[in-house]
């Protein structure tokens, strides 16, 4: 292992002593954590359908990108129109809006 990599894996070791059960860093987890707290939203376990919610109880989705590119494309392109309009409202149906940060 290269060893400039070292005091980022001790902290990586640290973020999972830590990190909430349900709770990932894969798949956008640690942008997901940083706007939960920017916003002051709580975390949804797993990784289908909304990401937080607010105070509230108003679930969220959030995008995280380094390059201000956001995907919503959610999942795999659809054969017709009718099914991608099915697949985007089937995604939206409990979620008040999303977030994004770049």
């Amino acid at each position: 292992m290269d060893n400039s990599y070292a005091e980022v894996v001790e902290a990586l070791d640290k973020v999972f002593e830590v990190l909430p059960k349900g709770l990932s860093l894969a798949k956008g987890g640690v942008g997901e954590i940083a706007i939960a707290h920017h916003l002051g939203h709580t975390l949804v376990d797993g990784d289908k359908g909304a990401d937080g919610y607010d105070s509230e109880g108003l679930l969220y989705e959030y995008k995280v990108s380094e390059t201000n590119c956001f995907n919503f494309h959610h999942g795999t392109r659809q054969p017709t129109w009718e099914a991608t309009q099915a697949r985007v409202e089937k995604h939206w149906v409990d979620i008040e809006g999303a977030w994004v940060a770049n």
